[in-house]
């Protein structure tokens, strides 16, 4: 069994597509209130992170949200406030593990380019 096509990408059969998760850091503290009943949609996360990107986190021990990324304001110190899409009165852990997706961007010529999500520190 050739096994080899199923880890290489259409627009370069020598490379591997982009991974669908990797990591960001953590989220910073915690969002809302934490009474589990209230809604928040801000976040704190490290800066950089663009618009529309989706990233998740690691809500409770073992359990995964995720969260798609509306706007961002700086703070200055290396992390951002972030609105985002999704809303609900999720209790969210201190400093909880925090992954991005890879973006797709598919020009509609039939090949599609996954770029990593990057970000940079300030």
């Amino acid at each position: 069994m050739d096994v080899f096509p199923a880890f290489t990408s259409d627009a370069d059969p020598s490379k591997a597509p982009a991974s669908k998760m990797f990591p960001l850091g953590n989220v910073i503290g915690h969002p809302g209130n934490q009474d589990g009943v209230t809604t928040w949609d801000t976040i704190k996360m490290p800066s950089g992170i663009p618009r529309g990107a989706q990233v998740t986190f690691e809500y409770q021990p073992g359990v995964w949200a995720s969260r798609t990324i509306l706007n961002e304001v700086a703070n200055g110190d290396g992390t951002s406030d972030y609105k985002v899409q999704e809303v609900f009165a999720t209790n969210v852990q201190d400093n909880a593990a925090l992954y991005g997706r890879a973006m797709n961007l598919d020009s509609g010529s039939g090949t599609t380019t996954h770029v990593p999500l990057c970000f940079t520190r300030s």
